[in-house]
């Protein structure tokens, strides 16, 4: 989806909406890496969306990654439109790109961090504590 995103969408638009999207993805990331860190056992018994946002509020960093999620979008909002500016289709396609480049980023380095929660979650051990 964000290789489509790049080379299809991305020659028409600012290419830097994809890096940018991108930086902000790997700060938001890294503050819910260490919000999973914190406080695992916060995630284990979450079955819903509102418990894995109880489990987020629920230490400095999980609060931090929300803030870093509003903020980003509003910037990528507002950069999508201040670098197109028109027609709007366009700006929304940027603001897409961008979207996508953020999520990526930010599900990368996340991946290992669930995985080891539904390690957790299964009662087995984890790698790192296997040696």
């Amino acid at each position: 989806m964000a290789v489509f995103a790049f080379f299809v969408l991305s020659p028409h638009l600012p290419f830097g909406l994809g890096i940018v999207g991108g930086l902000l993805g790997a700060a938001a990331g890294a503050c819910q890496h260490l919000s999973l860190k914190q406080n695992p056992k916060g995630f284990l018994s979450a079955s819903s969306l509102m418990e894995v946002r109880r489990g987020l509020t629920g230490n400095r960093w999980g609060r931090t990654y929300i803030g870093c999620v509003y903020v980003s979008k509003v910037t990528l909002a507002v950069l999508a439109f201040f670098l197109v500016k028109t027609p709007l289709f366009r700006v929304v396609l940027g603001y897409a790109v961008a979207y996508i480049s953020f999520m990526l980023i930010r599900d990368i380095l996340t991946l290992k961090d669930t995985f080891t929660l539904r390690t957790l979650r299964d009662g087995r051990t984890t790698p790192e504590a296997a040696g």
